[in-house]
């Protein structure tokens, strides 16, 4: 089984750390996103295009458009046209960047009944017009409620396990909760289409200010903020501000709460043993989200193939 990662960011520029990392796990691909699609003046539109440095050279990479699912709703859209604008615009950052690619694109929508037939009709152009495999990657929800939701018309999906709550300023983590998991994971028993799965590696501090959610920050990590003399633990996962500050780029009152949310090492053996007894075919590869400085910190570099492992 292939142990991959996502890179999620507008410039590809790996850290001597993330290399050491690649070669470690024996990494053959990346998921690099390459762009969003978003309305701007009811026409959809690319925006922060990937940019990429030498490192990328001689890795195989598998390109990924994130697709805001309101590009398919209200006024109905050419997906004949958007399907050949986005093939092109895929295809120019490769040949610009002499990428070497692999055969897949990854199209990332969270699409809903609402929005499902314009979006299929995307894929079905995509996949009529591309000498690459099309891929999407595919939400619990959509899983649990298929019949609601439908099912794409590509050959493999990439199963989505993370994201499972809502934000909240109580107690619990969005990103990753066993009994949240637990209300859709065994729908996977009948699910149609073959999936690869992505696992989270991320982390993110939620803002709190007078009770009420103001912000989410990815650069804020449990690590800096101990290091860090203008907050203290209030309780596990829960830091307080004593002293207004900026820190990170982001402006913190006192009094402001942060609430950290991540995923342990722990939780992703623990999201393997629960997968594997609902998958009805074992994946073929494990991706994990995302590639960053600040995200490996947080984990032994053998973890990724204690998790494949398991599996």
């Amino acid at each position: 089984m292939a142990i991959s990662f996502y890179y999620w960011k507008t410039k590809f520029q790996l850290s001597p750390k993330e290399e050491e990392l690649l070669k470690f796990n024996q990494v053959q691909n990346i998921y690099v996103r390459y762009f969003d699609i978003d309305k701007k003046l009811e026409d959809p539109f690319p925006e922060s295009p990937i940019q990429f440095d030498s490192s990328c050279i001689g890795k195989t990479i598998t390109p990924v458009v994130f697709i805001k699912n309101r590009v398919f709703q209200g006024n109905k859209i050419s997906t004949q046209t958007l399907a050949k604008n986005t093939l092109d615009f895929v295809h120019q950052i490769s040949q610009l960047n002499k990428i070497n690619t692999s055969n897949v694109i990854q199209i990332d929508c969270d699409w809903t009944d609402q929005t499902r037939s314009s979006f299929f009709e995307y894929i079905h152009q995509l996949e009529r017009i591309s000498k690459e495999e099309i891929t999407t990657t595919i939400r619990l929800h959509q899983v649990k409620y298929y019949k609601k939701t439908g099912i794409p018309s590509v050959k493999e999906g990439m199963l989505m396990y993370y994201n499972m709550g809502n934000l909240s300023v109580f107690e619990g983590n969005s990103i990753y909760k066993k009994e949240n998991a637990g209300k859709y994971i065994q729908s996977l028993e009948n699910y149609p289409l073959p999936l690869k799965v992505a696992l989270p590696i991320f982390s993110w501090a939620i803002h709190i200010r007078n009770n009420r959610i103001i912000g989410l920050n990815s650069n804020v990590t449990r690590l800096n903020l101990a290091e860090n003399a203008n907050v203290v633990l209030l309780k596990p996962n829960f830091y307080k501000v004593h002293t207004s500050h900026y820190f990170q780029g982001v402006f913190f009152r006192k009094a402001d709460i942060l609430k950290m949310e991540e995923v342990t090492p722990k939780d992703l053996l623990e999201m393997v043993e629960d997968l594997q007894k609902h998958l009805p075919k074992k994946p073929t590869e494990i991706v994990f989200y995302h590639l960053d400085n600040q995200t490996i910190k947080n984990y032994e570099k053998d973890i990724f193939k204690q998790v494949v492992s398991a599996f």
